[in-house]
């Protein structure tokens, strides 16, 4: 099946309405990690989660403008199977760039970074920006069961979460393995969409 422009279109107040669950069950997730791990974990684990999606964002940024741009179906496919990776010189420079950072700040104890910690950032940094670019694309095509998926990974997340409060047993290492293991299933999933419905990727 190939991938193209069905002309299926909802309207915005719909992808609201589709976006509540997914948004009220991450909300509560937050609130419950915050209350269990107190300030100083609720820190580290939102420093990681916005590092995470920052770098991804402005990576993705250009991508996602130049897609929504396009009108021919077949531009659209080739330009995102040429986009989908981090190997281009100008990301490798920005994520080598938060790395130095991050060694630097943990180097001289200004800020509390370990190895699994930079790890971790890296995949989510990754996992991300893959998942977004594949996200948008079938966005693009009116292919609005998306919306299902990312509520099936706010349940991901959601549901080991509440389990390890459940038996006092979340730390911020756990929240932040959860985090990369789900988007790791996530971005794959995705691209085995993507292998399906488009031939030449």
């Amino acid at each position: 099946m190939e991938l193209v422009d069905s002309g299926k279109t909802i309207s915005f107040f719909l992808r609201i309405v589709y976006q509540i669950p997914t948004i009220v069950f991450s909300t509560l997730t937050m609130i419950a990690i915050s209350r269990n791990l107190g300030p100083t974990g609720r820190g580290e684990v939102s420093q990681i989660l916005l590092l995470a999606a920052l770098t991804s964002s402005i990576l993705c940024t250009p991508i996602f403008l130049t897609i929504m741009n396009l009108t021919i179906s077949t531009g659209i496919k080739s330009y995102i199977s040429n986009s989908l990776y981090l190997f281009h010189w100008k990301n490798l420079a920005l994520v080598s760039l938060l790395n130095f950072c991050l060694i630097f700040l943990w180097k001289f104890e200004r800020q509390i970074f370990s190895v699994q910690v930079i790890i971790s950032l890296n995949l989510l940094i990754s996992f991300y920006f893959i998942a977004a670019q594949i996200r948008d694309l079938l966005l693009r095509f009116h292919k609005n069961r998306i919306y299902g998926l990312d509520f099936l990974v706010q349940l991901l997340i959601s549901g080991p979460v509440m389990i390890l409060i459940f038996f006092h047993a979340l730390t911020v290492s756990l929240v932040i393995q959860i985090f990369v293991i789900t988007y790791g299933i996530y971005a794959l999933f995705l691209l085995i969409i993507l292998s399906r419905k488009v031939k030449d990727f």
